[in-house]
């Protein structure tokens, strides 16, 4: 798999096996800059191995691209915070509860890019088909849902006999298609 990080494409390799990566004899991954390849070891479960490797694997892999883009940043030569591995697993560990609380409040808007496709809607024209180019996640609350799919379903009479308060208070909507 390949990634961007500040505009440089690097290679991620999943899963790899020290025979093919000597360096994992001392580590569970690593990040060579010189090459821009990210590496993270494959893990068998053993009786001092923790439960989860599947979460451990995804942990080791936020901590390298970390280093990535504190290194493609600059920082990594010029400031002693950014080589230090603490402040590395600090960011790899807090980022997916930060993300989620700048989602909650609305202070982030996630947008996926979707390489160009027909759409599978079946309410779309199935001779001509929209394209969809992206999709928007957002997080709302089950008042703002609710306001969504009434505006989109305007002219269609609905007899809905549900309970809104056993919804989630999280949804995906956007896109178009």
């Amino acid at each position: 798999m390949k990634v961007k990080i500040l505009g440089t494409e690097y290679e991620i390799i999943k899963n790899a096996e020290e025979k093919d990566y000597p360096q994992l004899k001392k580590c569970d991954g690593f990040t060579d800059f010189s090459i821009k390849k990210i590496v993270v070891a494959d893990f068998d479960k053993d009786e001092s191995s923790i439960d989860d490797l599947e979460w451990y694997k995804n942990k080791v892999l936020r901590h390298e691209i970390v280093h990535a883009f504190i290194h493609e940043s600059g920082l990594a030569e010029n400031c002693d915070w950014a080589r230090n591995e603490e402040m590395t697993d600090w960011i790899a560990i807090q980022f997916t509860k930060m993300l989620e609380v700048f989602i909650q409040v609305g202070a982030i808007e996630i947008v996926f890019p979707i390489k160009e496709r027909l759409s599978n809607c079946p309410v779309n024209n199935p001779v001509n088909p929209p394209k969809v180019k992206e999709a928007k996640a957002f997080i709302k609350d089950n008042t703002e849902i609710v306001n969504e799919i009434s505006k989109a379903i305007n002219d269609i009479p609905l007899n809905i006999n549900v309970d809104i308060n056993k919804f989630s208070t999280g949804g995906i909507i956007g896109g178009d298609g």
